[in-house]
C-alpha cells in the first residue's frame, strides 16, 4: 500500500471588512468540514446569541478552511518536526 501525506487546516474566520483571523490551527479535514458545516459558523444562519451578537458588532461573516503545509502545519500542532503519513 503507498502513504499518502494527511493534509491539516486551519479554520478561519472571515469578515465583511475583508478581515480574516484562524480560530482553529491543525485540524483534519473531516474536523474542518464539519465545523464548517454548523449553521452557526456564518451570520447568514446562526440563531445562537454569540453568532448573532459577533454580526451586530462585526457585520456579515463565515467560517472556511485552508490547508497547511510543512513550517505552518509545525507551528499549528506545536510539536517537534514529522510527517503525518496514513496507509491506503
Amino acid at each position: 500500500m503507498a502513504n499518502r501525506l494527511i493534509e491539516h487546516y486551519n479554520i478561519v474566520r472571515h469578515f465583511k471588512t475583508s478581515r480574516k483571523r484562524i480560530i482553529k490551527r491543525g485540524v483534519l479535514l473531516a474536523e474542518a468540514k464539519a465545523h464548517c458545516n454548523d449553521p452557526e459558523t456564518s451570520s447568514a444562519t446562526c440563531k445562537g446569541s454569540v453568532g448573532v451578537t459577533r454580526t451586530r458588532i462585526k457585520g456579515p461573516w463565515f467560517d472556511s478552511f485552508e490547508a497547511i503545509y510543512g513550517p505552518a502545519l509545525l507551528e499549528a500542532r506545536n510539536k517537534e518536526p514529522y510527517i503525518f503519513y496514513m496507509e491506503l
